[in-house]
């Protein structure tokens, strides 16, 4: 009798596994999720997390986060990803992160319903993704930035030559096509190759990069061209602009870098008085000395 009631236990447990097991699979079916097939250049890993992605797109998850992630990817660069992509592998790797942490959870002895240290591991690991992406966005602008007036006098050199402005920036693109200033002046000259004219190029430039410098550059390069001043000059104006802006901002930041360095000098003060009178502090609350 125990025989028979062991092995209908057996029988259950493998029907309600193999149950369960369809009914996941069925719904992720449903959902695109299986069965993954990696695409020709694509691994199993990027295949699944541009499909989370594709479907926290279609039920409208993350909106803000797919907007930031499509002006960082822009701003970066990085035209081999799209906001689906980042978005789904910051969904995996959350899952992931968050299984892990449940796991290592109950291997060092906790209970199996705690689950607030996966939630956070996955929160933290979730926004990783967007953070390693805004700071190469970031780095990437600061050297078009720093960049920009140095440019600027190599294309004022060309056109005072008596070459054109787009001829000036092929000079810049030719130089050096890996220098992301460049690779923005390349790609206003391609917009203009596929029917794109002057001014709606130079705007696209204006709102991939987003600073006030290249702002305050295309909005010069569209007067000086409306009123048909010589571009040499506006862009020898722009450079030192650019540079006078540049100084003025170094100035602000060391201006304000004393008061918010104000509380760590303190902090780091009372920590090393704390550090001198610690081997005095049990004499004293004896009342010693």
């Amino acid at each position: 009798m125990d025989l028979l009631i062991h092995f209908g236990g057996l029988l259950l447990a493998f029907a309600s596994v193999s149950i369960g097991s369809y009914g996941l699979m069925r719904q992720l079916a449903l959902f695109g999720l299986w069965p993954i097939e990696a695409r020709e250049g694509r691994s199993m890993y990027s295949e699944a997390a541009h499909r989370l992605g594709v479907i926290a797109a279609e039920h409208g998850w993350f909106g803000p986060l797919r907007e930031h992630v499509a002006r960082d990817l822009v701003r970066a660069r990085l035209v081999s990803l799209n906001a689906d992509d980042l978005v789904g592998k910051s969904m995996l790797d959350a899952i992931l992160a968050g299984i892990a942490a449940w796991l290592v959870t109950i291997f060092v002895g906790g209970v199996p319903y705690n689950i607030i240290p996966a939630l956070v591991a996955g929160a933290i690991v979730f926004r990783l993704p967007g953070w390693s992406l805004r700071g190469k966005a970031d780095r990437r602008i600061l050297l078009i930035t720093r960049r920009l007036p140095y440019s600027l006098e190599v294309v004022v050199l060309a056109t005072e030559s008596g070459a054109g402005f787009d001829e000036a920036l092929e000079v810049l693109v030719r130089e050096d096509p890996k220098n992301p200033l460049h690779e923005e002046f390349d790609q206003v000259l391609r917009d203009q190759a596929l029917g794109l004219t002057r001014q709606e190029a130079l705007q696209a430039m204006r709102e991939r990069v987003g600073t006030e410098d290249m702002t305050a550059l295309v909005m010069a390069l569209d007067i000086a061209e409306n009123l048909g001043t010589p571009l040499a000059d506006t862009l020898k104006k722009q450079a030192e602009s650019i540079r006078i802006s540049r100084l003025q901002r170094a100035e602000r930041m060391a201006r304000e870098a004393g008061p918010k360095m104000a509380v760590p000098n303190t902090m780091i003060m009372v920590a090393n008085v704390l550090l001198i009178l610690a081997p005095f502090l049990p004499k004293l609350s004896l009342g010693g000395i």
